[in-house]
C-alpha cells in the first residue's frame, strides 16, 4: 500500500511493544507472543532490562540542567496503552512496571470521548486524518511514538539546496518519463564520515556517527545502473545486520572531501494490526481468546487488543537550535491510515489548493538558491544523495537496526 513513497519504520518499537504486551497477557496468549519474538531464548539476561538498555543508549548524557530539554527534542521510544474504562481498571504493578522498563504510560479512558483519544496521538497526523483517528476502536488500544533526531552542530556542517531526482529508473539507469527533479534543502558534511561502495548490495554507503557512540547512520545509494526497490530486495533477501557489520571492513574503499543529503524529516503512522495478525498473533485480538489478566483488576470483563497504532519519525538534523542561515527541512508524511470517508470531499477541493502551495514554495526556494544550480557540475570528490536511497539507524553493540527508512523526494 505504501510502494513507492517516502517512508520510516522501526522494528525495533514494534519489537518492544509485543514484550510490554507481554507482561500483561497469560496462557496461550503469552505464549504465542514468545513465540513470535523469543524472550526465553534470552537465557542470560532479563529481556526487558536489556530492551531498555538499548533504548536509553539514544539518549546522549548531559547535565542535569538540560536534560529535560534534551529530552523533549532528541531521539525516544514512547508508549500509551489505553483500555476502555468501562472494562474495569488496570493493576498498579503492572502500570508502574512499563512505565519504568518502556516508558509507557497505562491508562483507562471513556472511547466516546474521542478528543481523549486523539489528546493521546500528540499532534502527530495531519488534520485531515482526524475524523479516521476518531474511530479507533475499544476496548485496548496500544500506540507507540518513535523518533530519531540525527544532530549536526559540527563546525564542517552547512546548509543549502540540492537538485534531487524523483521517479523511478529504468532498467540501465535512465530516468522515465514520470520522473522529475526537484529543488530540496540540503545539508553538507566536510568530515565525520566514512564512505565504502558494497558489491553485495550494488550500493555506496555513507556512515555518520549517531546523537551517541553506540548508534550509527547509514545511507544506502543504489548505483546508477539500478534503483531503491532493487536494493530493497537485496536487503530483503539478506541479513541487514550482517550486512552493516561487514562496512567498511568488506566493501570497497571511497575516498570522499564531502557528502550532500537532503535536509528532511520523515514521518510515517502505521496501524499495525494486520501485520501483527500476519504475524500468527490473531488471538490477541480475539474476544474470548485473549487473556489480559496480567493486565485488568479483575477478569470478569473479558479484554482483548482492538488496535496498535505505531508513529515513527526521522529528522536529519533535528536537533539545536535553527540557525539564521539554515532553511527549513523537507517534511514528508505518509501512512497506511485509510482516510475517512466523510473527508472524501473535503480533501478533493483541497488537494488542489495543497499542491498549488508546494510547487510555489518549490518555486521560491529554486528561485532563492538559483546561483547554487548554475555552479559547476559535483566533482568526482563530492558524493551527493540525489536520487532516492535508503537509511538505517543502528544500534553498535547489538547490531539491531532501530529505524529503516525510504527517501524519494
Amino acid at each position: 500500500m505504501m510502494a513507492g513513497q517516502s517512508l520510516v519504520y522501526s522494528p525495533f518499537a514494534t519489537l518492544t511493544t509485543l514484550s510490554m504486551l507481554f507482561l500483561g497477557t497469560r496462557g496461550t496468549t503469552a505464549e504465542r507472543i514468545n513465540g513470535v519474538i523469543g524472550l526465553d531464548e534470552m537465557t542470560s539476561f532479563n529481556p526487558h532490562l536489556f530492551f531498555k538498555s538499548v533504548a536509553e543508549d539514544l539518549k546522549p548524557k548531559y547535565r542535569r540542567t538540560t536534560a529535560r530539554a534534551v529530552d523533549q527534542e532528541g531521539s525516544s521510544f514512547s508508549r500509551t496503552l489505553l483500555s476502555d474504562e468501562s472494562r474495569g481498571g488496570l493493576q498498579r504493578f503492572f502500570k508502574a512496571r512499563v512505565q519504568e522498563i518502556y516508558s509507557a504510560v497505562a491508562e483507562t479512558v471513556d472511547f466516546r470521548q474521542k478528543d481523549m483519544l486523539l489528546r493521546h496521538m500528540s499532534g502527530d497526523f495531519p488534520r485531515d486524518y482526524v475524523d479516521t483517528l476518531k474511530q479507533l476502536r475499544s476496548p485496548l488500544l496500544s500506540i507507540s511514538r518513535n523518533r530519531y533526531r540525527h544532530e549536526c552542530n559540527s563546525a564542517a556542517t552547512t546548509y543549502g539546496t540540492m537538485q534531487f531526482a524523483q521517479g523511478v529508473k529504468r532498467s540501465g539507469g535512465s530516468q522515465s518519463p514520470a520522473s522529475s527533479s526537484v529543488a530540496l534543502p540540503s545539508v553538507s558534511f566536510r568530515s565525520g564520515f566514512s564512505t565504502g561502495f558494497s558489491k553485495a548490495l550494488d550500493a555506496t554507503i555513507l556512515a555518520l556517527p549517531g546523537s551517541t557512540s553506540n548508534v550509527s547512520v547509514f545511507f544506502l545509494k543504489p548505483s546508477p545502473d539500478t534503483d531503491v526497490s532493487t536494493l530493497e530486495t537485496h536487503l530483503r533477501n539478506q541479513s541487514i545486520s550482517s550486512v552493516l557489520k561487514l562496512f567498511p571492513d568488506e566493501t570497497v574503499r571511497s575516498a570522499y572531501t564531502e557528502v550532500q543529503l537532503p535536509y528532511f524529516t520523515q514521518t510515517t503512522i502505521y496501524n499495525m494490526t494486520q501485520s501483527i495478525r500476519r504475524l500468527g498473533l490473531q488471538n490477541l485480538f480475539e474476544p474470548n481468546v485473549a487473556n489480559f489478566n496480567g493486565l485488568q483488576d479483575s477478569s470478569t470483563s473479558n479484554l482483548y487488543l482492538s488496535e496498535i497504532l505505531q508513529t515513527d519519525s526521522f529528522a536529519m538534523c533535528g536537533g539545536g537550535e535553527l540557525g539564521a542561515a539554515r532553511n527549513l527541512p523537507f517534511r514528508s508524511f505518509s501512512t497506511n491510515l485509510v482516510k475517512h470517508s466523510v473527508l472524501a470531499t473535503d480533501l478533493a477541493d483541497g488537494s488542489s489548493s495543497s499542491s498549488k502551495l508546494m510547487r510555489r514554495n518549490r518555486r521560491k526556494l529554486a528561485y532563492r538558491n538559483r546561483s547554487a544550480f548554475d555552479a559547476q557540475q559535483v566533482q568526482d570528490s563530492k558524493l551527493v544523495f540525489d536520487t532516492p536511497f535508503l537509511y538505517l539507524v543502528r544500534h553498535n553493540p547489538t547490531g539491531m537496526v532501530l529505524y529503516m527508512g525510504r527517501f524519494v523526494g
